[in-house]
């Protein structure tokens, strides 16, 4: 019985664990998708300008839809 309750805990645990790992990865790509968005900002083309705020609604908007598809919470 202890065993299988250690087992739960060690699962428990890797879960966590690449969970976190995958949160990194979604936080650090989200930083050069923005930065990319910020040099194409800072262009002097108005036409490069536009590429990057459409560039950013784009992301804001992918960002929004995957906080919506995730929601967990039970409904009854």
């Amino acid at each position: 019985m202890q065993k299988d309750h250690q087992q739960d805990a060690e699962a428990k645990q890797k879960i966590y664990e690449r969970g976190g790992q995958q949160m990194t990865f979604l936080i650090f790509s989200r930083i050069f998708l923005i930065g990319a968005c910020y040099g194409f900002w800072l262009n002097d083309d108005p036409v490069i300008k536009c590429v990057g705020v459409f560039l950013a609604i784009g992301f804001g908007l992918d960002l929004v839809h995957q906080a919506s598809k995730n929601d967990k919470v039970d409904r009854y």
